[in-house]
């Protein structure tokens, strides 16, 4: 249930005794889930010192979807041509209030991003707006008040930044801390509504694009409500703040929480220093620090590569670091008086924290090899991305394909499993002071399968793990086969038929085939290492395909039974994104033949991204039959008779996955006299976040597949031969081709 207060004008002399030094600093901003499925909750709460709750609660699925975004494209890559930003950027969005003892106020439903500490009794939020922009507001205790309703006080309007912010504490919210004050982006420019891309000029970032992106990004640095003194506007693609240090109990941390800490902005202050961070990486540093009497000394470190210059905590103190990378050594100097602090004799590809020194680094000749100051760490695959560590760990990911690996930093050589997250991740737990904070304004939609038992089953076939998901264990429902990448299924025995364990449907990831189909027919996800992928040949490629549906097979027979439905009809096929790429190859190219074809949000000409696709790195010139077969569009009269359902959202941002790659591969099923039907879902993306469309395009599969029933097909549970064309294949999985061919 909502609570609305009507604000009240704020008291100056209540908001003083608010800010008084003698309280303490406020808690932390805490996280924690709540609930499941459609109603998946992240509860952000900021407990102040005066007891005063800032809660934001954001839902993981919206109620309506999210509004349209101006974009700019070029070159495999999107920008909201508004806010100048990168998409999508992941900031949590919802309802924002305050708790007091039982008073509790509802004071915005469409905040976006968390609620920050400004002072020991007052906080700041950001609320979206309808036209990009973000309006900031400070809200301060007033104990003159009974209820928690004190007026906001507007800031301004604030906008993103182009490219490269780091995360920060409150999860990419547009808001950053710098002790009590709050640092934000005030936009300064409003763009043309179209792009001026001359035709002509085919350089990697034309200068008409640079432009357009300078002007929409344009913004000025402020610090609470006033502009950042002796930093000129430009586009900032760098923002990193540095917290003072908050060593010693009671009144020393509240001293040291007094103390402004430091920033380090990457800022280009024309067009040309924006050109040459996009052609070339790198843009004018500055550093920030606090100067006498409350005032700010910016200094320009450098016109050096982003995110060379960064905080570091070394010794317990913060330290700004600079980080020079060369072919045959890798230097890190202290900034404010350029004495070197570590060096490591070879070229560093990733880092963390100062090579050499504390955190890790993986040197360009040994790609392999996770480096630390008193040991190391391989799992035999070349490290393709580090993440800052935390309490000794640093998360690592690397080309074995085997998700985010945790990585403790300890003396000696270690080897350590993988310690794949979750999407989204599971949050922590709430301080123990404040253990049961209440669920207060999202609305709730119903989860249509939550408290449904199914089952689960996974086991390897053909080389692949098959996962089965239902609760129709007497097979009497056409399976539903999904093409899905092998990293994100479960580990299955090694032979054998695996084990079966219950399952509450509404606990699987919402808007996956099996939540969305499981309740009312088997689901059978098959994993393909789509890491392995890109090494194949053509060839190669199309024989792992037809593997993993001839796995899906044998499984549906062996674990389904031979009842009237599931084991004796053909199933259907499905995938999203690469999965559905690979299932319309595998349709189009002669290697099954589906009952049908469920195509989620795919890409089916590969020559609209010709350096590459997923983990294949190979590009159009040098591997042009790769991309002869993974384009399909020419491949449409090669149906024979198999009903598509192809659907997207209107507005996906993967410059691989356009609505116009689904209305491309529509038209040209529609020529060849296909059974085809195109669902497009307005405003959203490349994966849905709305309640509406999860549950409308759940309801539109579901009685599309019951309106094309299937065929039936004969048992098999014979291996084929990996090395016979795809023609063979077919004619293997299809005892009737001439009959499927005559079909309109």
């Amino acid at each position: 249930m909502r609570h609305d207060a009507t604000p009240q004008p704020p008291d100056a002399a209540a908001v003083q005794v608010a800010a008084q030094a003698s309280l303490p600093p406020a808690a932390p901003v805490s996280v924690r889930a709540v609930s499941a499925g459609l109603d998946r909750l992240a509860v952000h709460t900021l407990t102040l010192p005066c007891g005063r709750q800032a809660v934001l609660e954001a839902p993981a699925y919206r109620s309506l979807p999210r509004a349209r975004l101006d974009l700019i494209r070029h070159r495999g890559t999107a920008y909201d041509r508004l806010c100048g930003d990168t998409i999508p950027s992941p900031v949590p969005t919802g309802y924002a209030g305050a708790v007091e003892g039982e008073a509790r106020t509802l004071l915005s439903q469409q905040a976006s991003g968390l609620p920050l500490p400004h002072g020991p009794g007052g906080w700041v939020v950001a609320h979206h707006q309808d036209d990009g922009h973000v309006t900031v507001r400070l809200h301060e205790h007033d104990e003159h008040h009974e209820h928690a309703a004190a007026a906001p006080t507007t800031w301004g309007t604030s906008t993103r930044s182009l490219l490269g912010l780091r995360s920060n504490p409150a999860q990419e919210t547009r808001l950053w801390r710098l002790g009590d004050q709050v640092v934000w982006l005030r936009q300064e420019h409003s763009p043309s509504s179209s792009a001026l891309v001359r035709s002509r000029d085919d350089r990697a970032w034309p200068q008409a694009l640079v432009t357009e992106l300078f002007e929409a990004a344009l913004c000025t640095v402020m610090v609470g409500p006033r502009p950042l003194p002796g930093l000129p506007r430009g586009v900032v693609v760098l923002l990193e703040t540095q917290e003072p240090s908050t060593q010693g109990p009671g009144a020393q941390e509240t001293e040291a929480r007094k103390t402004p800490g430091t920033l380090v902005v990457g800022l280009a202050q024309t067009p040309r220093e924006l050109s040459a961070f996009l052609h070339e990486d790198h843009v004018p540093h500055h550093l920030v620090a606090p100067g006498p009497d409350g005032t700010w000394s910016p200094s320009l470190v450098g016109d050096l590569p982003r995110g060379s210059v960064a905080h570091q905590h070394l010794s317990g103190q913060p330290v700004v670091v600079f980080t020079e990378r060369l072919e045959t050594a890798t230097t890190s100097y202290r900034v404010s008086d350029g004495s070197v602090l570590a060096r490591v004799e070879a070229r560093v590809d990733h880092y963390t924290g100062v090579p050499g020194l504390s955190g890790a680094w993986v040197e360009h000749a040994e790609p392999h090899l996770l480096r630390w100051a008193t040991g190391s760490w391989s799992d035999g695959t070349a490290v393709t991305h580090l993440q800052e560590e935390a309490d000794g760990v640093v998360t690592v990911m690397t080309q074995g394909g085997q998700g985010h690996q945790e990585v403790p930093m300890v003396p000696g050589a270690w080897q350590v499993s993988p310690v794949v997250r979750d999407d989204p991740p599971v949050p922590p737990p709430p301080p123990a002071a404040h253990p049961h904070t209440p669920v207060l304004w999202c609305p709730s939609v119903q989860d249509p399968v939550a408290g449904r038992p199914g089952l689960l089953l996974a086991r390897r076939e053909e080389g692949h793990v098959v996962e089965v998901v239902t609760s129709d264990p007497a097979g009497t429902q056409t399976p539903l086969v999904w093409f899905d990448d092998s990293g994100d299924l479960p580990a299955a025995p090694v032979g054998g038929r695996g084990v079966r364990h219950g399952v509450d449907l509404g606990t699987l990831p919402v808007g996956d085939a099996a939540w969305c189909h499981a309740g009312t027919r088997p689901v059978v996800r098959v994993g393909i290492d789509y890491h392995h992928l890109a090494a194949l040949e053509p060839e190669g490629l199309l024989s792992e395909l037809h593997q993993a549906w001839r796995a899906a097979l044998v499984v549906i027979s062996t674990e389904l039974g031979d009842g009237p439905g599931s084991a004796q009809d053909t199933p259907f096929l499905g995938g999203h994104s690469f999965g559905a790429a690979l299932a319309a190859v595998a349709v189009l190219r002669g290697l099954c033949s589906p009952a049908g074809a469920l195509l989620r949000s795919g890409a089916y000409d590969r020559y609209a991204t010709p350096h590459g696709f997923e983990h294949d790195h190979r590009t159009a010139a040098s591997h042009p039959g790769l991309y002869r077969v993974m384009s399909v569009l020419p491949r449409a009269g090669a149906h024979r008779g198999t009903p598509f359902l192809i659907s997207c959202g209107g507005s996906d941002q993967n410059s691989a996955t356009t609505p116009q790659q689904s209305l491309a591969l529509h038209e040209n099923l529609l020529a060849a006299q296909a059974d085809t039907m195109l669902a497009v879902f307005p405003e959203e993306g490349h994966v849905f976040s709305s309640r509406q469309a999860l549950l409308e395009r759940r309801h539109l599969e579901e009685e599309w597949m019951r309106s094309h029933p299937p065929h039936s097909r004969p048992v098999h549970t014979a291996r084929p031969d990996p090395t016979s064309p795809g023609q063979t294949h077919q004619q293997q999985d299809d005892p009737h081709p001439t009959e499927r061919n005559s079909q309109p």
